[in-house]
């Protein structure tokens, strides 16, 4: 198929009059409305949301909200019904604003009203308000105060949310502190209630059981030696009749007597009770005890037998001394075995002191974090 131009030329030039008359029409309505309808103007802002002035790992879920919900918000509260009506009112932004109706000039300034928001990754997140007007002073001053509200209430925001943080964070100085405060009156209770058996003083009591176990030895020696003495005084006075305080006034016999005694104990030390010179040792000592015992008898008649009554006298006071290291090994038992109930309570104290120290470290922790974060946010 050939396409004839000189054709839909001719076509055109025919009906040429038909487009001068439709062209003249529109061009003339245009010229009319431009005229005839009521001039506008246009009044445009641009705002970048900066980050907040707290850092974002203080509390960034109360401090930095996402930015298109920080617009969100702040677009909401422009656009309420009372702010819209409030700048109408001030501005005088329509002509015929006392015959409309409020919810005539609300929906006016939101068909007038266009906002628009950008936040794409890696750019800077923007707000665009724009605002038709019928004179260019009505036009800006809307925006400006657009403008003016969402900075303030921009301000307000961050401003209460600083707040918010700062009476969370004084809350949580305030609870941990308490906290604090409990957990120091629990440690105290504790090292009060045990104060016998701390971790502390475990090397000093370990020191004390070592000293009393020397007492101890020292004690019971004490005893053996006086429980000694008095046999030795017994068996002396029972033997010859005299003390160890009268021994220089001695008869030959009760002197011999004393010396065959001491030489049987070394002989039995070396002999057999059957040897023959044990036996005679014996023999020679029982002799000599019944002539000891006559003498001492009749020095006794004579003189009213004062060797008995040193004898009583020295068997009293070893008897009050025994008593006395017997009372004083007793005492130290008594107090070994109270150090040593201490010493085994010792490790159960261990673990629960250092549970309570652990407590309070953690608390401690948080307590520091908390006044750190307050300082910061205030």
């Amino acid at each position: 198929m050939n396409l004839d131009l000189s054709f839909y030329f001719a076509v055109f030039l025919r009906r040429i009059h038909y487009f001068v008359i439709v062209t003249a029409i529109v061009s003339a309505a245009a010229i009319a409305a431009a005229f005839l309808l009521p001039p506008s103007y246009t009044a445009n802002s641009l705002l970048m949301v900066e980050s907040s002035s707290i850092p974002g790992p203080l509390a960034a879920p109360t401090v930095q909200p996402a930015p298109l919900e920080k617009l969100q918000t702040i677009e909401n509260r422009l656009m309420t019904r009372g702010n819209l009506i409030d700048i109408a009112n001030r501005l005088n932004v329509f002509r015929d604003l006392k015959r409309m109706t409020p919810d005539q000039i609300v929906q006016a300034m939101r068909d007038n009203t266009v906002i628009k928001k950008s936040a794409a990754k890696g750019e800077a997140t923007t707000m665009s308000i724009t605002f038709s007007g019928e004179t260019g002073r009505i036009a800006a001053g809307v925006v400006n105060e657009y403008v003016t509200q969402i900075l303030k209430d921009d301000a307000d925001l961050r401003t209460q949310s600083a707040e918010e943080t700062v009476d969370f964070f004084n809350q949580e100085v305030k609870r941990l502190g308490e906290e604090l405060d409990q957990m120091s009156a629990k440690i105290l209770d504790f090292q009060n209630k045990n104060n016998d058996a701390l971790p502390s003083t475990l090397a000093f009591r370990q020191s004390q059981m070592s000293s009393l176990q020397i007492k101890l030895d020292t004690a019971e020696q004490d005893i053996l030696q006086l429980t000694d003495q008095k046999e030795q005084l017994i068996a002396l006075y029972n033997s010859t009749g005299q003390v160890g305080a009268n021994a220089a006034n001695q008869t030959p016999e009760a002197k011999q007597l004393a010396a065959l005694n001491d030489q049987l104990t070394q002989s039995l030390a070396l002999l057999a009770p059957s040897h023959p010179k044990i036996k005679v040792l014996q023999a020679q000592i029982a002799q000599l005890e019944i002539i000891v015992k006559s003498q001492t008898a009749a020095a006794g008649a004579s003189a009213g037998n004062p060797t008995a009554s040193m004898f009583d006298i020295q068997v009293a006071d070893l008897d009050d001394k025994i008593a006395l290291a017997t009372k004083t090994r007793d005492q130290i038992q008594e107090q070994m075995k109270t150090l040593q109930e201490s010493i085994d309570r010792t490790p159960a104290n261990q673990v629960a002191l250092d549970a309570l120290n652990r407590d309070y470290a953690n608390v401690q922790s948080q307590y520091n974090n908390a006044v750190g974060n307050l300082s910061k946010a205030s």
